[in-house]
């Protein structure tokens, strides 16, 4: 089972990385190119996109995933029926974004072209994602990875071809709707050989009871979208294209370093559902595992970007603005929850308890907007990491108590301390020991004291822990 969930993880993070470094590799080339207003403009219309891909999914990927890994007999009937509903469906929102956005023209006329066109990724993206669930289920994974990578590949290269001979925004996001809708139509025949189609007849009856059991996933999904985008949308009405991109210059940090927990929540889930059905003795091992390494891990990550986040963002972009490497160091505590979540997010799911989980995501959210609010038209876009980080927090509290006391008591933060400790001892040492130190050496050194004191605690027994 442990091969297993580490292969899917693997694999699950190549292909992120491939979709993603795409994305960011075009972003730093239009940031290069067109200056930070143009990386404002995507930034906009990647949140734009990601908050409507939201309701297009309507959770039937995490049905999908959860049923067809417990009987991969639904595979054929679940995979037809959610194809078809997303077929129609993410059409419709693409339009209403375009429809939206051209009539009442927010921005700058480019930048309201750009965003309705991009919209169209919604399409190719919804039906991409289905066919990465069947494999996700079906544990085989590495098909979705060399997809993502030829598609990245090829849109990369499309703009690298685009951006030195024009300027033409338009251009772009024609790009990025062909890329998607070519990723939709690979991985739709690469599943094909996992399907019966004989015989198949349409279900309104099943498609009736799916799409009101992936209901509660919607708000779910946007709710998550919201944590992520509404900041930088919300400070597109108070601030130029140009702070948003500042924004959008240290989240692609946050988010690319955030694809190691997609990953680990693609390689974990069809084991938990298995194993929630099969064996909750194994389940309960596999969840108190997932708590231990997923905070060792973050916990000294969210020490690194704080100390590195100036140089890195040099690094990629070149000249970059105070209030970037800022907003990266304030978004860097963001990283604990995206690891620690997953355990207790994907648990309330196999138990159903799906709206629950809206719930305590509407909280975070209505914390999160208000937070930007209040502080955003005076301190710009560090005013979105604090309020990410806020909301990020309270949800990770409240998802933490609830499973505790109602669905699985295992005391999981008896696992957190000890890597907490050492990653302040490292704090401690990279910031306040050897401040004049080069980066690099304060870096490899705060490493070494993080991997030295969680040793040492770990021969500390202490009774109950």
């Amino acid at each position: 089972m442990l091969r297993s969930i580490l292969s899917n993880a693997v694999y699950s993070l190549i292909s992120d990385v491939a979709s993603r470094l795409a994305s960011a590799l075009l972003l730093i080339a239009l940031t290069r190119r067109l200056g930070e207003s143009a990386a404002g403009v995507f930034t906009l219309s990647t949140n734009y996109v990601l908050l409507l891909s939201a309701v297009a999914y309507w959770g039937l990927d995490q049905l999908l995933i959860r049923d067809v890994a417990q009987d991969r007999g639904l595979a054929t009937k679940h995979f037809t029926h959610f194809y078809l509903i997303r077929l129609a469906l993410s059409p419709i929102l693409w339009l209403v974004l375009a429809a939206s956005i051209l009539g009442m023209h927010p921005y700058q006329p480019e930048t309201n072209w750009f965003i309705a066109l991009a919209g169209g990724t919604i399409v190719g993206s919804s039906i991409a994602n289905l066919g990465q669930s069947l494999l996700i289920a079906y544990e085989r994974v590495w098909p979705a990875s060399l997809v993502s990578i030829a598609t990245g590949v090829l849109l990369v290269a499309g703009g690298l071809v685009i951006l030195p001979s024009s300027a033409n925004m338009q251009a772009i996001a024609l790009l990025l709707v062909l890329s998607s809708l070519l990723q939709a139509a690979i991985l739709s025949g690469t599943v094909l050989p996992l399907l019966d189609l004989k015989g198949f007849r349409f279900d309104a009856g099943f498609c009736r009871r799916e799409l009101g059991s992936g209901f509660p996933f919607v708000p779910i999904s946007v709710f998550i979208a919201l944590e992520g985008q509404v900041g930088s949308i919300l400070l597109s009405f108070f601030h130029s294209e140009a702070v948003v991109g500042y924004y959008g210059m240290a989240n692609v940090i946050i988010t690319s370093l955030a694809l190691l927990s997609q990953a680990v929540r693609v390689g974990i889930f069809p084991a938990m559902a298995r194993m929630w059905q099969e064996d909750r003795a194994v389940f309960v091992r596999l969840y108190e595992r997932s708590w231990r390494t997923l905070s060792m891990t973050s916990l000294p990550a969210i020490v690194l970007v704080i100390l590195l986040s100036d140089l890195v963002l040099r690094l990629i972009y070149g000249r970059v603005p105070d209030e970037a490497v800022t907003t990266l160091q304030i978004l860097a505590p963001t990283l604990l929850f995206y690891f620690l979540n997953i355990p207790n997010a994907r648990l309330m799911i196999l138990d159903r308890r799906q709206g629950i989980l809206a719930r305590l995501m509407a909280v975070s959210t209505a914390v999160n907007v208000i937070l930007a609010l209040l502080l955003i038209p005076r301190h710009a876009a560090p005013a979105v990491g604090v309020a990410r980080v806020a909301s990020m927090g309270i949800f990770f509290l409240l998802n933490a108590v609830y499973v505790e006391r109602r669905i699985l008591a295992t005391r999981p933060w008896r696992f957190v301390w000890k890597p907490a400790l050492a990653a302040g001892l490292m704090a401690a040492f990279v910031f306040v020991a050897v401040p004049d130190w080069p980066v690099w050496a304060r870096a490899v050194g705060g490493l070494a004291v993080y991997g030295t004191a969680l040793a040492s605690i770990a021969l500390v027994r202490l009774r109950g822990v």
